[in-house]
């Protein structure tokens, strides 16, 4: 069975001079990934702009829209806790079981000066 031709290597016995891989120059160097110059211009400039009209279809919605309740400040004699949220009861159960430690001030994560907690 023969092979077709290889176009990289036609009449040549060592590879050509540009790579295999098409996209090849397309490839970021480290310093560049995770920017993208074009994309940021853009968004900065519809960030930066005037907001547009509302089209037909938003109207409509946008008139029935009550828009964000009023907040309320409560005095702290008032306040009542929330619920907790499913799943949250594990925590709860986990933290009432859980043994405490010794001391805070040795807990590895605790950078604080325990002086200041006498």
């Amino acid at each position: 069975m023969a092979l077709p031709p290889d176009p990289y290597l036609q009449d040549r016995p060592y590879p050509a001079d540009r790579p295999r891989d098409p996209n090849a120059d397309t490839v970021l160097n480290e310093s560049e990934r995770g920017t993208d110059d074009m994309r940021g211009d853009a968004v900065d400039s519809l960030l930066a702009g005037p907001s547009r009209p509302l089209t037909s279809d938003e109207k409509d919605p946008a008139q029935d829209d009550p828009g964000r309740d009023k907040r309320t400040y409560a005095p702290a004699s008032a306040r009542v806790a929330k619920p907790p949220a499913p799943g949250d009861d594990k925590l709860i159960e986990q933290a009432r079981t859980a043994p405490p430690t010794a001391d805070p001030g040795e807990h590895a994560g605790d950078r604080s000066d325990p002086a200041e907690l006498r």
